[in-house]
């Protein structure tokens, strides 16, 4: 389970986060590492925001590591 935020880093604690090409990037070396199931942790509780933030992630990290 990864962390994963959009943008600057906001915490010192590990995570998925950057820019999409970032996270793309982040979520190759992962699968290079013989990784082929990651779950995504969001840091969002309200239930519009975490849906928000899913969606996006879904339109434009996953098409670009799914294999």
């Amino acid at each position: 389970r990864a962390w994963t935020e959009f943008g600057e880093a906001t915490t010192n604690h590990y995570a998925i986060r950057g820019t999409v090409d970032e996270m793309v990037a982040e979520i190759r070396a992962f699968a290079g590492l013989g990784v082929d199931h990651l779950a995504v942790w969001f840091d969002a509780t309200a239930p519009d925001e975490l849906v928000s933030l899913m969606d996006r992630f879904a339109r434009e990290v996953a098409p670009q590591v799914e294999t």
